[in-house]
């Protein structure tokens, strides 16, 4: 009976470290890749991400800092992402934050202070700041006429 509880307990201790590494190995690819002048003095900075295929987020709420070239803080904004990942057809997630154009005009970064995500039943979790990887966005030159 002994052996019974202890290869019990021995299963149960590996099937949680498994489930805590699983959780701890998770990935997100950010890239800022666009911003426009949204009016009235409002710029809208449009962010993709990334999950892999592999991994499943829920509702996502970025904190995002804008740093001068010396890494002042001028500004923060939220950045939310809906639900995605899980799979390949849905590994890829979006979205935009606004922030006032005048606060940012002298950006030349911008760090994710912070990130939480909201799960099943609305259980709200932390997500650590190394589970993104940030990823940097260089457009393709557009020509005319093929040159």
């Amino acid at each position: 009976m002994k052996d019974i509880h202890r290869y019990l307990l021995a299963s149960t201790l590996i099937f949680s470290a498994i489930a805590c590494s699983a959780q701890e190995q998770r990935y997100l690819s950010i890239q800022h890749t666009d911003t426009v002048y949204a009016n009235q003095g409002v710029c809208a900075y449009h962010f993709s991400l990334d999950s892999g295929g592999a991994d499943e987020f829920g509702r996502l709420y970025i904190t995002l800092q804008f740093n001068d070239k010396k890494g002042k803080a001028l500004a923060e904004s939220t950045l939310e992402v809906e639900p995605f990942g899980g799979s390949s057809a849905t590994r890829y997630g979006g979205g935009f934050t606004e922030v006032d154009c005048a606060q940012v005009e002298q950006a030349k970064s911008i760090a994710i202070i912070q990130a939480t995500e909201v799960l099943a039943h609305n259980q709200v979790t932390r997500l650590p700041v190394s589970t993104f990887t940030p990823q940097f966005h260089q457009p393709l030159k557009i020509t005319l006429g093929g040159n």
